[in-house]
């Protein structure tokens, strides 16, 4: 699968059923993380995505990869931990509320944790992320500015307000924005998109980067311009650095 010629010939070729099996799943939960849907739509999506990652590879590979990957075993002693607290609470209804939101944080580590992703399915991971958190920028901005229209309130287009239309609070969808802007520029860089599509994916950071500053996260906003900075000082080093080498 060329994912319709946007990827160079370096970003390889994913041809295996199971991989772009779960490609489709991963993009049907971002889709549905971000649409304003009942919880148990995006919970269907992460039992079915855990099932086909079970189903990734074999057994004996999991079982290797749960030595070589300690850190899986300290997320499911937190989940484990969290059961514990719940039993011991004198509030276990809500604890078992609590428990439920958080099955994620035990099923992604002992599911996705345990498969080996070639970079050609992580380049392709990046890019339906990017994308399609980029489809709810637009969404937002385009539901944000009807209601400005109709209200003639300018605070709709800003801050919590811009990100009501997938039910996110904008600290978090600042937070989700900028995985998307370094995901277009790590694409960007390493050279994985055709000519033809890497004007899009600039024109998609600068968009985001537009969303990004009326999310209004001050904490986000100085991350991402923080990294930006860092990114082009480390790149211009390097070049001198290859420069002076002979390299360039």
């Amino acid at each position: 699968m060329k994912s319709m010629n946007l990827f160079n010939d370096n970003a390889g070729i994913v041809r295996e059923t199971k991989e772009i099996t779960l490609l489709l799943l991963i993009a049907i939960f971002f889709v549905t993380y971000y649409l304003p849907l009942p919880p148990i739509v995006n919970n269907i999506v992460i039992v079915l995505f855990a099932v086909s990652c079970f189903r990734f590879n074999t057994w004996k590979e999991k079982l290797q990869l749960l030595r070589d990957r300690p850190a899986i075993w300290f997320i499911i002693a937190f989940y484990v931990f969290q059961v514990i607290s719940m039993f011991i609470s004198d509030d276990r209804e809500k604890g078992l509320q609590y428990l439920q939101v958080r099955i994620p944080l035990l099923l992604f580590p002992v599911s996705l944790g345990l498969i080996t992703l070639r970079n050609a399915l992580k380049i392709r991971v990046y890019l339906i992320y990017a994308l399609i958190t980029t489809v709810a920028a637009v969404f937002c901005l385009a539901s944000s500015l009807i209601i400005y229209y109709q209200t003639g309130d300018s605070g709709f287009i800003y801050n919590d307000s811009l990100s009501a239309a997938i039910d996110k609070q904008s600290v978090y969808f600042s937070l989700m924005v900028n995985i998307a802007i370094f995901s277009y520029g790590y694409l960007l860089t390493k050279k994985y998109l055709r000519a033809s599509f890497r004007i899009i994916a600039i024109g998609a950071i600068a968009f985001l980067m537009i969303i990004q500053f009326m999310l209004a996260s001050r904490m986000e906003i100085i991350f991402l311009y923080t990294s930006a900075i860092a990114f082009v000082l480390h790149h211009f080093f390097v070049k001198m650095k290859n420069r002076k080498a002979g390299y360039l």
